[in-house]
């Protein structure tokens, strides 16, 4: 086990150009990894640049959204997916959509990675779950962040996160991980940018600032991915997920 790690001053990276403005950022990973953290503290490097943040997570505080985090055993799977997926669609319409055409930065502390992998826990496979989400805003960057299960075991214990049954079987964590790996590879294959980031050891702050830095290097490429509708894969790569037992 490695030593505590000694919280650190943010320290604001140095950038050749800041981010541009009206982009869209997700944090993903699973929980304990500290995805509330980084998104606050990124937020925060935005605004020493003096560029307009507005934070949102799923689910949303809309009626939906919160019924939908005050009864977190009345839906699970595909119906599970299906409400998400709507609380999604509201949020882009009535937050998401209206802040980037402002020209801010919006950043979603949880997003499709995350339901990737919670509903597909739940016995449903990605490619049903891809459909339900569809059609989307596709952000100009999805981050995931990993960690080492050890490390999140202890991280959740000391937030008091809630078990589950996974947990006390002892396997959750792990199942958690290779979930968000084959997530990465999913969002890779459909032509999304994705970054991931191993926090085990690395803090908050260190995190934000490479993810700043990140941003700011998607932004100002030319080749930057634009935020749109999704695009399907081609069909070799399908078969290259049904390859490794990911259904679509």
């Amino acid at each position: 086990m490695r030593p505590p790690l000694k919280p650190q001053p943010i320290i604001i990276p140095k950038l050749g150009r800041p981010p541009r403005r009206g982009f869209h950022l997700t944090l993903d990973g699973p929980r304990g990894v500290g995805t509330t953290t980084v998104a606050e503290q990124v937020c925060d490097l935005l605004g020493a640049y003096s560029i307009p943040c507005t934070a949102v997570a799923e689910p949303s505080d809309s009626p939906q959204g919160r019924m939908l985090r005050e009864n977190p055993d009345r839906f699970a799977g595909l119906l599970l997916a299906e409400r998400l997926a709507a609380d999604r669609h509201e949020q882009e319409r009535a937050v998401v959509r209206p802040a980037l055409a402002r020209g801010q930065t919006v950043v979603s502390d949880g997003h499709i990675a995350s339901c990737l992998v919670y509903q597909r826990m739940d016995a449903a496979n990605l490619g049903d779950l891809w459909r339900i989400h569809e059609p989307w805003l596709v952000p100009d960057l999805c981050v995931i962040l990993k960690g080492e299960p050890p490390v999140l075991a202890v991280r959740r214990r000391r937030a008091g996160i809630a078990q589950t049954y996974l947990d006390v079987l002892g396997n959750h964590t792990h199942m958690e991980t290779v979930y968000f790996h084959d997530a990465v590879e999913w969002l890779r294959l459909k032509r999304i940018p994705v970054m991931v980031i191993d926090t085990s050891v690395m803090t908050p702050d260190g995190v934000a600032a490479r993810i700043v830095m990140e941003v700011a290097n998607t932004a100002t490429r030319t080749d930057a991915y634009a935020p749109g509708r999704l695009t399907p894969a081609r069909p070799h790569e399908i078969g290259s997920l049904q390859d490794r037992g990911l259904s679509c």
